[in-house]
């Protein structure tokens, strides 16, 4: 199609006349459309091809959208694992300040550690004691953590004063 515009170009400028005469298939010559006749039946193939060109774009510019959705939910499960993780460990801490500040060295007395306790920030963890172990968990928005801290009244104690 292109080639046929640059042909019909320089036709009109080499051959000087207002009619010039293209050679058919079949051995029949016909008549060359004027200049200006040729440009507007290439109109449609431009229309076409801007279609397709906007079309092609579009279907670009939806993947990449795409890709940033998925990116930008990636990014969120890793920091409600992160919520999670630091929930958790606030658990551990909490259980060894309550632990120190009252004074509980006896396997007894930190069992009574357990239950289910909230933050300020509205996320919340489950403490468990048992066989010396104490197990912080936490859930936040999907995405669990738990922290284990084994042998807890051996470590707590030289912290306590207690033998």
């Amino acid at each position: 199609m292109i080639f046929s515009w640059f042909s019909v170009i320089w036709k009109r400028l080499t051959a000087g006349d207002s009619v010039v005469w293209r050679q058919e298939s079949l051995g029949r010559q016909r008549p060359e459309l004027p200049l200006a006749t040729a440009f507007s039946r290439t109109a449609g193939m431009t229309l076409i091809v801007v279609v397709f060109f906007l079309i092609v774009m579009g279907g670009m510019g939806l993947a990449v959208g795409r890709i940033s959705s998925n990116q930008h939910e990636a990014l969120a499960g890793s920091t409600f694992s992160n919520d999670a993780y630091f929930t958790a460990n606030a658990g551990i801490e909490w259980a060894v300040q309550t632990a120190v500040a009252s004074g509980w060295s006896s396997t007894v007395q930190l069992s009574s550690l357990r239950g289910t306790y909230r933050l300020p920030n509205g996320n919340s963890f489950s403490l468990t004691y048992a066989a010396d172990m104490l197990t912080s968990s936490a859930s936040v928005n999907g995405s669990q953590r738990k922290i284990s801290f084994k042998n807890f009244s051996q470590r707590i104690a030289p912290i306590i004063g207690a033998p």
